[in-house]
């Protein structure tokens, strides 16, 4: 069982006799040898999270996901764990406070690659990430502070021209960035494959089009409804056969 890699999502939506049985599951399976892959497990409060990352020392990936508990304490146990984890997804219902956990994550998790947490202070978000992964491949942050301390494009141009691995963003429901976060993304980040832009509002087909045509490995577009795909004028470094569009039918604002 020490040989192999786990990975747990974690859900704060069970009943308290749901999660005795979901861990009396886990136990059986531990004990049986069983060569399991994947623990899928629910999570009803901190004390139990905490014996669940003592038990389980060999995980790579964590999904804290819809946590309606405190997601910055989770976080930070997740963080003094010991783990050595390649993935991380700590998404809630409400804003939070990562100035209390990512230094912390990214001096004891070298080997981060993927990130996806539930933001709350604005471009400080993006400053502090880069300051603890610069090995990040993939980057999600869901913004959730006020309009006015919201992600910019200066905070977005800071971050590409950091994360030089970076191959996943994600850019939807940022208001307040435009066309200046995409040509920084094309022009810092090499490796860049797979972007999301959708309800961000100062975005343009111009800005969109040059982001596709600069960026030698980009494979897969997400991107708002109304824009015509005809106008990007792919001529480039992207191969028009290799690269997937899907279009969002309508806001995803999960704040």
């Amino acid at each position: 069982m020490e040989n192999l890699k786990y990975e747990m999502a974690i859900h704060h939506t069970m009943s308290p006799s749901r999660v005795l049985e979901k861990v009396l599951d886990v136990v059986l399976l531990s004990c049986s040898g069983s060569k399991m892959k994947n623990l899928v497990c629910p999570i009803f409060d901190k004390i139990f999270l905490v014996r669940l990352l003592q038990r389980f020392s060999n995980l790579k990936k964590i999904q804290v996901c819809n946590f309606k508990g405190d997601i910055d304490e989770a976080v930070l146990a997740i963080a003094r764990s010991g783990l050595d984890l390649e993935e991380l997804v700590a998404l809630s219902y409400c804003r939070s406070y990562p100035e209390f956990w990512l230094e912390e994550l990214g001096t004891n998790m070298k080997n981060l690659k993927v990130l996806k947490f539930t933001g709350g202070d604005g471009d400080a978000d993006f400053v502090r990430v880069v300051d603890a992964f610069l090995q990040l491949e993939e980057l999600q942050i869901e913004d959730e502070a006020p309009h006015y301390n919201s992600v910019t494009d200066e905070g977005r141009d800071y971050m590409s021209s950091k994360l030089k691995r970076l191959r996943k963003i994600d850019l939807s429901n940022k208001s307040r960035i435009s066309d200046k976060s995409l040509i920084s993304l094309s022009k810092n980040c090499p490796l860049l494959e797979h972007i999301e832009i959708h309800d961000c509002n100062f975005v343009t087909q111009e800005g969109i089009s040059f982001l596709v045509n600069n960026s030698h490995h980009l494979n897969s577009l997400y991107i708002y409804k109304y824009l015509k795909i005809d106008s990007f004028g792919v001529k480039g470094s992207t191969n028009p056969n290799q690269l997937k569009i899907s279009k969002a039918p309508t806001c995803r604002h999960t704040g």
